[in-house]
């Protein structure tokens, strides 16, 4: 079975991958265009895949292997030895870029134990799936201890993303490291973050295989600054980015390569403002997260509410940037809901995933981006909301089958064209609909009832155009809790150019905020 699902995707899109030179080169950027590490022309087209350590039963073993739903019939780890595990993933890292990728992000990251105050890295066991999702155990978790110059546990990540790095060479594809995941704005973080850079930069420093550092990535979801008062002034922000990204461009580490932040666009203006970081390019995560169930994860208003970042993001920031993260959950099975209760779980079919993978390609391209990231390689579950499909993969999670979007991004990278993308419009896209109303409130909030309106004005007086605006939004109280609790969304709006706006509440006669 896993052999015809194989080659089902292969077919798709054959290349001459094995036995590639390495480049001569680092990828450089000029202007908004990249170029390769032999001075051509470069698209980044990048997939996301995840890995982790699996661990023996008694835990005193572990090897790298591919993210364990991963594969077919969703049993688990499918091998019990490292030998196994590695041709797996150089098996995973072939469909990838038969399917048309050009570069890899691996998901295998250290994260930040702010409690310990350690880096560690997630791991697994091999056995009954159920459970298996306590990645956080002590027992799964491999700390880096210092001085990680010579931490075993540290070299042998660098030893097995060396690896990676070259297997993903050997199919003509870059990759993309993350520095760390977890909260590395807070004070703790300051010193072991830039020591842990500064080795980073030092080992990978001649891999020409590699393109990009990610050093700070999502920051709202880790730092507790979102729509509060925050820790630090936007200056010391820029000041923490700074000292990160010095640590691993310093000449003694590594001058060589680029680097970047994973920014959520709008959201991080009010401190991790793209515009002002000390970072190569941008790469804005854009998903279309319908917080509320309402227009029933209608697919225009999803794909209208990406559109409507990447009008402000052509509109407000200088420097290079890609899209950086982006996806649709879908699934054509019958038993995954769609929009499960406030989360869209699964936001439409496989038809949709295509329409969306389409249109937010042409998209990020008309839109100045210069590079287009998706999650994720294969479907998975979201533990968090018992087990609900997380349907982002291009793959299903049962048989591994590739969804339509597949072709989308087989054909999208012209080999008759230095593998360049469909050519970018000659005008900026216009305005898209509903983009001072993202969430489409009025259209459940006709009269407008507890609508906020004002304006936003510069230091000299003037309205401010294009001015992000946010609120909290009173949905409804849960009074299933032991506690009842009141449950909100964030919604947000947009200034127009005399720096008026009016942000409109889902507040209906069912939803009224007491």
């Amino acid at each position: 079975m896993k052999t015809y699902i194989l080659l089902s995707v292969l077919c798709i899109f054959i290349l001459n991958t094995q036995g590639q030179t390495p480049p001569q080169g680092y990828v450089t950027l000029k202007g908004r265009q990249f170029y390769d590490g032999n001075g051509n022309p470069f698209y980044p087209l990048m997939m996301n895949y995840e890995m982790e350590y699996q661990y023996d039963n008694s835990f005193t073993n572990h090897w790298l292997n591919k993210y364990w739903e991963y594969g077919i019939e969703n049993d688990g780890f499918e091998n019990t030895n490292s030998i196994d595990a590695e041709n797996e993933i150089i098996s995973d890292l072939t469909i990838i870029r038969n399917i048309g990728f050009n570069m890899v992000r691996p998901e295998f990251t250290p994260k930040w134990d702010p409690v310990l105050k350690e880096f560690y890295l997630r791991g697994r066991t091999y056995g009954d799936p159920s459970v298996q999702y306590n990645l956080d155990s002590d027992d799964a978790r491999t700390y880096f201890d210092q001085p990680y110059a010579t931490n075993q546990a540290v070299l042998e990540y660098f030893t097995y993303m060396d690896w990676f790095i070259d297997q993903a060479g050997q199919n003509n594809m870059y990759t993309m490291l993350n520095g760390v995941l977890g909260d590395v704005t807070d004070p703790d973080a300051f010193i072991p973050y830039k020591e842990y850079l500064d080795l980073l930069g030092k080992h990978f420093k001649f891999n020409t295989w590699l393109a990009f550092y990610d050093i700070i990535n999502e920051p709202q979801y880790v730092y507790n600054y979102a729509y509060s008062t925050p820790q630090y002034s936007k200056m010391q922000a820029c000041e923490l980015v700074a000292e990160y990204y010095d640590a691993l461009k310093d000449d003694n580490a590594d001058p060589n390569h680029l680097v970047s932040g994973g920014n959520l666009v709008t959201e991080d203006v009010t401190l991790f403002d793209p515009s002002l970081l000390k970072l190569d390019f941008s790469q804005p995560h854009l998903y279309s997260e319908s917080y509320t169930t309402y227009d029933n994860c209608n697919l225009t208003n999803k794909i209208n509410r990406i559109k409507g970042s990447t009008y402000w993001f052509s509109k407000n920031i200088p420097m290079p940037w890609i899209n950086g993260e982006t996806g649709f959950p879908s699934s054509d099975d019958p038993q995954y809901p769609k929009c499960n209760d406030l989360v869209c779980l699964v936001a439409g079919s496989n038809a949709d995933q295509q329409s969306y993978a389409e249109q937010i390609l042409q998209n990020t391209r008309d839109s100045k981006g210069s590079g287009f990231v998706w999650w994720v390689f294969q479907d998975g579950a979201w533990p968090d909301h018992g087990n609900a499909l997380n349907g982002y993969g291009l793959l299903t999670l049962e048989t591994g089958a590739p969804k339509q979007a597949v072709t989308t991004f087989a054909n999208y990278l012209d080999p008759n064209n230095n593998y360049q993308p469909p050519p970018a419009s000659a005008t900026l896209p216009a305005e898209p609909d509903n983009y001072r109303d993202p969430y489409v409130n009025k259209q459940f909030n006709p009269n407008e009832i507890g609508a906020v309106t004002g304006r936003v004005l510069d230091e000299t007086g003037n309205g401010v155009d294009n001015a992000w605006v946010t609120a909290k939004n009173y949905l409804y109280v849960d009074y299933s809790l032991p506690q009842p609790e009141i449950v909100c969304s964030w919604i947000n709006t947009y200034t127009d150019p005399d720096g008026y706006f009016k942000i409109i509440p889902l507040n209906t006669t069912d939803f009224m905020d007491p």
